[in-house]
């Protein structure tokens, strides 16, 4: 890896933790409603949610940023969108994140590591490989390499592949938090 591409993928990776920070600047300066996150952990420790559940509202929710990545990989000004894109989900876990510590106080916090940080960490480095890799293929040098359909469409699997093991470890986890804590 060259110092460049370090410097790319060190940049998407800056991007997720100050969108983690933002995340839980704003939850603790707004005043949140932290019973939906209460109900939701308490339907989970009642057994009124199953794994499967937990799994298809995680994949649902991830799935759409998995496409959106796809896509603005492909297109020219789709380096900006996809950062974009890792900001808001750095956002959406540090948001998450605070809220679980508010909601169940210092439980909260080994909950929030356990079944919403580390999980959410596998996932946004999945993310940011994606966005690294899209500003790789847009590379002209590398252009007649890379642009071969049969190994386009194995990095596409072996990427929906690392995807769904990504979400349903984040599933398994998020369980396992909140039935255990």
């Amino acid at each position: 890896m060259k110092y460049k591409d370090t410097a790319v993928f060190l940049l998407l990776l800056s991007v997720c933790f100050l969108g983690i920070i933002v995340g839980v600047v704003v939850a603790k300066r707004q005043q949140v409603d932290v019973s939906i996150i209460s109900s939701s952990i308490a339907a989970v420790k009642s057994d009124q949610c199953s794994l499967n559940t937990v799994f298809l509202k995680g994949l649902l929710s991830n799935l759409y940023l998995f496409i959106m990545l796809s896509i603005t990989g492909m297109l020219v000004f789709g380096f900006p969108i996809s950062t974009a894109l890792l900001f808001y989900k750095g956002y959406a876990v540090g948001f998450t994140c605070s809220c679980i510590c508010m909601a169940m106080g210092f439980r909260g916090i080994a909950m929030a590591i356990v079944g919403v940080l580390f999980p959410s960490f596998v996932l946004l480095l999945i993310f940011c490989h994606m966005v690294y890799a899209s500003t790789e293929r847009g590379d002209k040098r590398k252009s007649k390499l890379e642009r071969k359909n049969k190994m386009r469409l194995v990095n596409g699997f072996i990427y929906v592949i690392i995807f769904i093991f990504g979400v349903y470890t984040q599933s398994l986890m998020q369980y396992i938090a909140f039935y255990k804590f």
